[in-house]
């Protein structure tokens, strides 16, 4: 993408021993080394704001402030939404939604008519899409806790005249807000220009085999594609040299020139353990499993579990509930009101039997 200011954040290191969170900072240092991102990387604990200070140096003295454009009809791409009506609310209190995103280009104004597009996006019996602008005002900006009557260029929080029910749960991710009549088209099939990857990042290999060489792009091949704010799935419908089509699930607002990046599924022909191993350690995602006391005893380290079908089948059917996060030792964990806890579980979904989980995660509805 020919980027020239480049931050590296080495994010959690207290998930993780000091020793491995150095090496993992050395292998980040030799992988970006020769390149623009050489020096980059920061080990930071965000969470306690642990090496912030160093980050904000870093923005300050190392990456140039971007030119603004003021005089350019406003452009804002939607990033997070909201809606902040309470449960119980009386409906003459009830507000619109709030859209929080960053703005590209102009200013927005308290009381400017805007637009979003591709607005309401429905389908009728023939599949065939239709995409419905929405219309509406802006009635307040905000920028941290500032209250702004006009936002320039930047990250902003805009509070529009809309249905609030729109902008619940980031509902509007991936629309595009501006002056009215001032946005681009809106598209469902896109030609790009692309390169590859040289290499695989984050691949499993086995013993000293090479790492897999990157493929080129096939027609049919099904891709995650990543257009400004939206994240959205693809199909390749044609392709030739560097050039290719695709034909998006979802409708994007953009224009020629814009850049995107794409995701190829690289996990086909993964055993699905490996696959789901993998997705836990990515998503830290935290099971709550059901089993005696005891079993706890058995379980010296997470892959074990994850690796084994039997224990986990064993651990089905029993009589004490028990969280499971990455356990290294028993002496991880302590017990809290008759349940065992590992120290990093802070989260946990629904009550689920850990067989069911893995069966949900890997699509193997045989258990």
């Amino acid at each position: 993408m020919k980027l020239k200011h480049i931050l590296i954040l080495q994010n959690k290191i207290e998930m993780v021993k000091e020793s491995q969170a150095k090496e993992q900072y050395e292998q980040i240092l030799a992988f970006v080394q020769g390149t623009v991102a050489e020096g980059a990387p920061i080990p930071i604990y965000a969470q306690l704001k642990y090496n912030i200070e160093v980050v904000c140096e870093y923005i300050v003295k190392k990456i140039p402030v971007p030119p603004r454009d003021f005089t350019s009809e406003p452009q804002l791409i939607v990033i997070r939404s909201f809606d902040v009506n309470k449960s119980g609310c009386e409906v003459d209190d009830l507000k619109g939604g709030v859209a929080g995103g960053s703005i590209l280009k102009g200013v927005l104004k308290v009381g400017q008519e805007i637009e979003v597009r591709p607005g309401i996006v429905s389908k009728d019996s023939e599949g065939k899409l239709t995409c419905k602008p929405i219309f509406s005002k802006i009635v307040s900006l905000f920028a941290e806790h500032n209250d702004l009557q006009y936002a320039a260029p930047g990250l902003t929080g805009v509070g529009i005249k809309i249905d609030h029910t729109l902008c619940r749960a980031d509902g509007m991710v991936g629309q595009v807000l501006g002056a009215v009549g001032a946005l681009p088209e809106v598209f469902t099939e896109l030609e790009i220009s692309y390169f590859l990857l040289r290499r695989l990042l984050g691949v499993l290999t086995e013993g000293d085999k090479k790492a897999a060489k990157v493929q080129k792009l096939s027609k049919n091949e099904v891709l995650v594609v990543n257009i400004g704010s939206l994240s959205t799935g693809g199909r390749v419908s044609a392709v030739k040299a560097d050039l290719g089509k695709i034909i998006l699930t979802n409708p994007v607002c953009t224009e020629v020139g814009e850049k995107i990046a794409h995701v190829c599924l690289l996990l086909m022909g993964v055993s699905k353990l490996d696959i789901l191993y993998r997705r836990l350690l990515l998503t830290k995602l935290f099971i709550r499993g059901w089993g005696r006391p005891e079993d706890l005893k058995r379980l010296f380290a997470f892959r074990k579990i994850i690796g084994n079908r039997e224990r986990c089948q064993n651990l089905v059917s029993s009589d004490y509930p028990i969280y499971i996060d990455k356990i290294e030792e028993q002496s991880d964990c302590k017990i809290l009101d008759g349940h065992f806890v590992s120290p990093m579980a802070h989260y946990v979904p629904d009550i689920m039997p850990i067989e069911s989980v893995i069966a949900s995660i890997t699509g193997d509805d045989e258990h």
